[in-house]
């Protein structure tokens, strides 16, 4: 029986969190409630679109997904035209699954469709003066060399967010992570031997179905400044008390909200405060580009591909379950630089090759399909308002 068949009333999300199973069920699935609930909804639209031609929406053709990608073009999210439809087409191989249609939305000339919707939205976008995700651009590690300077000047709130920044430029983070942070103190540590480790506990979609797990960085050599005094800035950063309960870290549960969407924000609006005074065109970010809490994951890893770092490394150390996930991020234009050399020095050799293996990766296909997304709109650099 088809989807477009089916009447009556039947359980609900709801109806299974209620269930006292189903958390422990949820946490080892490879899809949570959520995520398989957000593929129907997305399927929604396909079925609306469909009816208002008379067509069926469990029909595929190549037509039928130019003349969706068609009608998506408009489409508004947060305040920008949506800027992929790799989250939907990813939702309508779901239900075609379901339906034992196999997986007709990806691959082939679905794969130039796709490419095509994003050249076309950039352009689009640009042109309305708004800032979506994919005008985003990584930060320059030229700002990123003077950000040293002033996070080691820096004091209470500020330092903590400088700790945050260099954290999530070191371990490649969302925004998320650092929302699922407990405690500075139990989270974030440094061992006896110098080596700096992060507790990580969530990664995009929440805490399902993920066991926490520990990142490490080593300790830098003593010829290495520059990773040296970005650990100690670190350091400082966990070290900083709660002035309300000062047996507490200032970096905490809470300190960024209380959802992913909210330790975006809080993390972007502290870097438009923080660094706005070194955002300037000597910098040369063109019109429409703007920098966000996910620039620090794009930054890393295209400065580890400006440095010919090897590609295995990049992909695991960034938790990236596909190679094709993580060529988005790389930006071909971000130069080589010897600092970015100093602070990522522990994956690489002479030859710029890892000498580390990372941990496998713990991203799902459904988490980067609408990758940064819980970033809110923003007014893009150079606009007028």
């Amino acid at each position: 029986m088809r989807c477009s068949e089916i009447s009556g009333n039947g359980p609900t999300s709801a109806d299974v969190l209620a269930d006292p199973n189903s958390a422990v069920l949820l946490q080892h699935g490879s899809a949570n409630n959520k995520t398989v609930g957000g593929y129907w909804a997305k399927f929604k639209h396909l079925q609306e679109f469909c009816e208002k031609n008379a067509w069926d929406p469990l029909i595929f053709s190549l037509e039928l997904a130019v003349l969706f990608a068609c009608a998506m073009m408009n489409r508004i999210w947060g305040g920008n035209y949506i800027q992929d439809v790799d989250d939907y087409f990813s939702a309508f191989n779901h239900v075609y699954g379901y339906h034992s249609l196999g997986r007709p939305w990806a691959g082939g000339a679905m794969t130039s469709l796709r490419k095509a919707f994003r050249k076309a939205q950039v352009a689009r976008s640009g042109a309305a003066g708004m800032a979506p995700g994919s005008l985003r651009i990584g930060v320059p590690f030229s700002l990123i060399v003077a950000m040293l300077s002033a996070s080691e000047r820096a004091v209470d709130t500020d330092l903590a967010f400088y700790g945050l920044f260099w954290l999530m430029l070191l371990f490649m983070f969302r925004a998320d992570t650092m929302g699922g942070i407990l405690s500075a103190d139990s989270d974030i540590r440094f061992l006896e031997d110098g080596s700096l480790n992060f507790m990580v506990r969530r990664l995009k979609r929440g805490t399902a179905h993920l066991q926490p797990f520990t990142r490490s960085i080593p300790a830098p050599p003593p010829t290495n400044t520059f990773r040296t005094r970005v650990f100690e800035v670190i350091r400082r950063a966990v070290a900083l008390r709660n002035p309300q309960a000062p047996t507490e870290p200032l970096i905490r549960a809470g300190f960024l909200g209380t959802t992913p969407a909210r330790a975006s924000d809080a993390l972007t609006n502290a870097m438009d405060r923080l660094l706005s005074a070194n955002l300037s065109e000597s910098f040369m970010m063109g019109d429409g580009s703007h920098i966000s809490s996910h620039s620090w994951r794009k930054a890393a890893a295209s400065a580890l591909a400006a440095m010919q770092a090897n590609w295995l490394t990049i992909k695991m150390w960034g938790m990236w379950a596909s190679a094709n996930s993580a060529e988005r991020y790389i930006d071909a234009l971000y130069a080589d630089h010897p600092m970015a050399r100093m602070l990522f020095d522990w994956l690489l050799t002479v030859g710029g090759h890892a000498h580390t293996v990372p941990v496998a990766a713990q991203y799902s296909e459904a988490d980067e399909a609408d990758d940064g997304v819980t970033d809110s709109p923003r007014a893009p650099h150079g606009a007028t308002q």
